[in-house]
């Protein structure tokens, strides 16, 4: 997605939330005392699309928007599950003033994000202006090795369009699972998005991610064999030595090529 198309959604987003504030006043189906926790959800929203929107234009760029960078995703991170509480506080305000242990966790997770910049607990924004987020900050973080492993499911769309989109999810659930038996505990599996994903691990011997990966492959094709119709999946990966300037986008990219490499691959051999 380029620049322009970011800025127009973040617009749209925006100018469609003030407008439900316009809606919002010019009701009568909403009394005094559910309108103020309303407008309070919706100001979260906007605060926290601005947020979204500085993280995106201030990462990777200049060193100079790095102090940016961590206020914008300090906002995200400690505003996001704040909404759920307005929301409740609409329908039901006196069960949440009752139940105060309720708002334990989203204290939590502010002070968890507000000292993220030192202990890396949520998220973490490096020397060089790079956004590493949760568990994966402590593996990526400093100058030990470390190994990055992009996945992505084969033929997906054609998948929805065959079977519908229920059929999708479960195809994304059963993938997903697969990943997750098929990698020991040294591994740690992320849904990227999408039919997207991506490991991250300290291992970088690269004979025993390709063991890993071959396991995976073939726990796949065991499933296909018993009737499921599930889809081939592609892979890349980048392996990251340690002892020099960890560029993280560099080894995103490295995966992501590989990736996409074998991918046309496998579609140049399907037509």
């Amino acid at each position: 997605m380029n620049i322009a198309l970011y800025v127009a959604t973040y617009i749209l987003d925006i100018g469609a939330l003030f407008y439900l504030i316009g809606l919002l006043y010019s009701s009568t189906a909403l009394n005094v005392y559910r309108k103020k926790p309303f407008l309070i959800g919706i100001i979260l929203t906007v605060i926290i699309i601005l947020s979204e929107a500085g993280t995106v234009f201030t990462e990777n760029g200049s060193l100079n928007f790095r102090s940016l960078n961590i206020l914008c995703n300090i906002f995200g991170f400690a505003l996001t599950p704040m909404i759920p509480i307005a929301i409740t506080l609409i329908f039901d305000s006196e069960s949440l003033i009752r139940r105060k242990l309720l708002l334990v966790p989203t204290l939590i997770n502010v002070i968890a994000t507000v000292l993220s910049p030192l202990l890396r607990l949520i998220f973490y924004v490096d020397a060089n202006n790079q956004y590493i987020r949760g568990k994966a900050t402590k593996q990526m973080a400093g100058s030990k090795g470390f190994s990055v492993i992009a996945l992505d499911i084969n033929d997906f769309k054609s998948v929805n369009d065959t079977y519908g989109h229920d059929y999708g999810d479960t195809v994304i659930k059963a993938v997903a699972e697969i990943i997750r038996k098929s990698f020991t505990n040294h591994y740690n599996c992320y849904r990227f998005g999408g039919d997207e994903f991506f490991i991250i691990s300290k291992e970088t011997n690269k004979e025993k991610l390709e063991y890993q990966l071959r396991t995976m492959i073939n726990n796949l094709e065991k499933e296909r064999e018993k009737g499921n119709p599930l889809p081939t999946v592609s892979y890349g990966y980048s392996i990251f030595r340690g002892g020099e300037k960890l560029d993280f986008s560099k080894i995103i990219k490295e995966a992501d090529d590989q990736m996409y490499y074998y991918k046309k691959i496998h579609k140049s051999n399907t037509t």
